[in-house]
C-alpha cells in the first residue's frame, strides 16, 4: 500500500479524534489529572486540525474520506477557540456547496457557534447525526427556521 498526503493526514486525524473521546470519557470518572489530559489533548487536536487546514483545507470526504472528515469534524467541535470555528464554518459552507461534504457537518458547526455565541440554537438538542439533524421546529423557536441547505461562498478556498 502507498502512503499518500491524505491518507497520512486521515490516519493524524482519527488518531486524535480516538485519543480525545478516549480522554474525555475518562475525564468523566471525576479524576482531575484526566481532565488535564484530555484538555492536553485537545489542544494538540485543535493544533493538528488548524495546521490541516492552513496546509490543505477542510479536510472533506474527497480527500481524507468519510471517517476522517468526521473525525475532523469532531475535532472542530471540542476546540475552544470559536474564531478558529466560524473560519472552518465557511470552509465547511464551500465544500458543502461544492458537493464534497455533507450537509450535516455545516449543521453541527453552525449549532455548536450559535450555543457558544449566546444565540439561540437552531436545531433541538444537539445534532447527533452528522447526517440527519433535526430542526428546531417554527412553533417552539419563535418563528426560527433551519438554515438553507446550502450556501455558496465566494472566494473561499476548500
Amino acid at each position: 500500500m502507498m502512503l499518500t498526503v491524505e491518507s497520512v493526514l486521515a490516519g493524524q486525524l482519527l488518531r486524535h479524534a480516538n485519543e480525545v473521546r478516549r480522554l474525555a470519557l475518562a475525564a468523566t470518572q471525576g479524576r482531575y489529572s484526566w481532565l488535564e489530559q484530555y484538555l492536553r489533548g485537545r489542544t494538540e487536536a485543535t493544533g493538528l486540525l488548524r495546521e490541516v487546514v492552513t496546509n490543505h483545507g477542510w479536510p472533506t470526504y474527497w480527500l481524507v474520506g468519510a471517517t476522517a472528515s468526521d473525525a475532523a469534524l469532531y475535532l472542530l467541535l471540542e476546540a475552544t477557540a470559536l474564531h478558529f470555528q466560524r473560519q472552518c464554518r465557511e470552509l465547511i459552507a464551500a465544500a458543502v456547496a461544492g458537493g464534497l461534504t455533507p450537509p450535516g457537518h455545516l449543521t453541527c458547526i453552525d449549532h455548536v457557534i450559535s450555543v457558544a455565541s449566546g444565540e439561540p440554537p437552531r436545531y433541538a438538542g444537539h445534532p447527533r447525526s452528522f447526517r440527519s439533524p433535526a430542526p428546531v421546529s417554527p412553533s417552539s423557536a419563535g418563528g426560527r427556521q433551519a438554515p438553507p441547505k446550502t450556501t455558496r461562498m465566494e472566494g473561499v478556498a476548500s
